[in-house]
């Protein structure tokens, strides 16, 4: 029994082997894109009558996106064909098929199930398409044409998007619009603005309705042009301060398509004056401001229209000065003499900066007596040298330009000052100040000798110390002292007086003095007694001469008028007067010969240059006179005594 089974189940084998069914897929192309319908030709074929289904399905690696079942009929031996004998479904490719495919189809019936495929074939995104541009270069505002065909690979038109890029090596790759394709058939134009300068690659990147996408970026290039031209002209080069200067130019492009409207901006010397709205043709008004720096000054004129082309040109102008202010720039208005006097001349413009005119500068001490005189160019340094005994007070500078005059008024200051200067032997001193010097000079010659000088010396004047004549020969330090810095020479050789060692001298001048002090106070004694005798002498005499008075006036004889007596008295005092006389005489002539007269020492005057004598010299020479006179009258007292 189980052996009669398994031989039944072996025939139905060979009997399933033996009843076959055929299905057959021809007609796919090579490629297809996205949304394009794939037409198939095939049949389906069985040995036997069967009722079953029949599908057509994609096969993309391992993804299968089956098509709708087709119920089928066939009779044993029967060929039926499509499209012909009966209608299939629409095979369109999908955007979820991509990569190699093949169609494959199925007929089912039962247990019965045959199945054909088609041979493989290549799902792809790329389109195909042309294009063209319109010109090579383009001004900002003009417009980039752009127009092209997109096909799919079997050659039909699409429909979709097309974004449009410019690619430079300045900016990189950048979207500008996105237009629109339609039944395959591109018609674009954009118009170029605010773009830098440069060259561009046009890219196109379509995307169509099916999802099919190309980059096509070879389509072309073009250069960008932003320039405008402009000239402009001045009407004046050289306006003065507070006039006018007419501006005109005129506005081109380079393409040479035409300017329409664009702003003007006017910058004189960088800053910006004015801005305005114009057209190819430009004019402007520019006043020039009343303290407008002289000299070039720089006007430019700067174009830009809505599309961003711009342009510029500039031009030059020369301000002329008119001179303002004449004033001058003093370093100090305190000079001294000797010293010197810096100014500087100024003339300022309007703009308050300096003009390089002439100017006349002259100079009036306090006499009002002009001391100086120089054209200078204003900005110059001018220096005047002051004389030494230039006159103190206010001084008066006047300065001159071809419109301009004014005085100025400065100081010369007082100045009490001495020099000393030191010529060999003689030590010159010099007043060097300009008013009198009145205040006292100490003059040392080494640590003994020195000198004041007490009278005033004038402005230049001078006087003269001979040091021969002061000092004994050696080597001295000469200082000049005053109210000022101290004029020291030091190691001075002298050529004076002869040196000599008085100290010998001196002690026989003691001893001679104590003998005679000695010899004087016994003379003295001596003479004190003969005085006292002959004192004594006298009045006896007198009281003798009294006696004999009265007794000769008892005697007088009879008849004697007082006449007579005053006559008798006149005779008697006349003899006595006459032997006084006579012994005064002889007394004088005792003396005179024993008088030994002491020459006065004639003295060197002080030597100066000057006529008048100092008043200090004049003194020293009162005292030598005062102690010769007194030497006189003791020499008289003195050697008398020797008889």
């Amino acid at each position: 029994m189980k052996k009669r089974t398994l031989i039944y189940l072996v025939m139905l084998v060979l009997l399933s082997f033996a009843v076959s069914a055929s299905v057959s897929i021809e007609g796919v192309a090579d490629k297809y894109n996205l949304g394009d319908i794939v037409e198939i030709t095939g049949y389906v074929s069985e040995e036997s009558d069967y009722t079953g289904l029949f599908r057509l399905s994609f096969i993309c690696g391992n993804d299968s996106i089956a098509l709708p079942a087709i119920s089928l009929n066939l009779k044993g031996g029967e060929l039926k064909r499509f499209p012909d004998d009966f209608a299939i479904p629409e095979l369109r490719i999908s955007s979820m098929m991509e990569g190699t495919c093949s169609v494959n189809g199925v007929f089912v019936s039962g247990n019965l199930s045959d199945e054909g495929s088609s041979s493989d074939f290549q799902v792809t995104k790329e389109l195909v398409g042309s294009f063209s541009l319109g010109k090579d270069n383009l001004q900002l505002g003009e417009g980039l044409i752009l127009g092209g065909n997109v096909y799919k690979l079997n050659g039909l038109k699409t429909e979709g998007s097309a974004e449009i890029y410019l690619n430079s090596d300045e900016t990189g790759r950048f979207l500008i619009d996105i237009g629109a394709i339609k039944e395959g058939v591109l018609d674009y134009k954009y118009i170029v603005k605010n773009l830098p300068a440069t060259s561009y690659n046009v890219e196109v990147f379509i995307n169509d309705i099916y999802g099919n996408r190309q980059l096509f970026s070879e389509i072309g290039s073009f250069n960008v042009l932003n320039e405008l031209g402009l000239e402009i002209s001045l009407s004046n080069a050289n306006p003065l301060p507070g006039g006018k200067l007419k501006v005109v130019g005129t506005i081109s492009t380079a393409s040479g398509i035409g300017f329409g409207e664009g702003k003007v901006s006017v910058k004189v010397d960088g800053e910006e004056v004015v801005v305005f709205d114009s057209d190819a043709e430009i004019e402007y008004n520019y006043d020039v401001a009343e303290d407008m720096k002289t000299g070039e000054h720089i006007i430019k004129l700067e174009v830009e229209d809505e599309f961003g082309n711009t342009g510029s040109q500039e031009a030059s102008f020369s301000v002329m000065p008119i001179v303002k202010e004449l004033n001058v720039d003093f370093e100090s208005f305190d000079v001294a003499p000797g010293g010197k006097l810096v100014i500087t001349p100024i003339l300022l413009d309007q703009a308050g900066d300096l003009v390089g005119d002439r100017v006349s500068v002259e100079v009036y001490d306090t006499k009002n007596e002009i001391v100086f005189k120089k054209v200078a160019t204003a900005g110059e340094l001018v220096e005047v040298i002051l004389k030494e005994n230039a006159l103190p007070g206010e001084w008066t500078l006047k300065s001159e330009s071809s419109n301009f005059k004014k005085d100025f008024k400065f100081n010369v200051v007082r100045v009490s000052k001495i020099k000393a200067e030191l010529d060999n032997q003689t030590l010159i001193i010099t007043n060097i100040g300009n008013v009198d010097y009145d205040r006292p000079i100490e003059i040392k010659i080494g640590e003994e000798i020195t000198l004041v000088k007490k009278e005033a010396l004038k402005p230049k004047e001078h006087f003269k110390v001979y040091l021969d004549e002061e000092a004994v020969s050696g080597v001295y330090t000469v200082s000049v002292l005053s109210a000022e810095d101290p004029n020291v020479f030091e190691g001075i050789q002298v050529y004076g007086k002869p040196h000599y060692d008085l100290t010998v001298f001196y002690w026989i001048i003691i001893i001679v003095i104590v003998l005679l002090l000695i010899f004087l106070v016994k003379h003295k004694k001596k003479h004190h007694m003969k005085v006292r005798k002959r004192d004594e002498s006298e009045r006896k005499k007198g009281e003798e001469d009294g006696k004999n008075f009265r007794k000769k006036k008892k005697e007088r004889k009879p008849g004697w008028t007082k006449e007579d007596a005053v006559k008798d008295f006149r005779e008697r005092i006349k003899k006595d007067m006459e032997k006084s006389s006579i012994n005064l005489q002889r007394q004088k002539f005792s003396k005179s010969a024993g008088y030994v007269t002491l020459e006065k020492k004639e003295e060197k005057p002080w030597r100066t240059e000057r006529v008048r004598d100092e008043p200090w010299r004049k003194k020293e020479e009162k005292k030598e006179d005062k102690k010769e006179n007194s030497n006189n009258k003791g020499g008289v007292n003195l050697f008398s005594m020797f008889d």
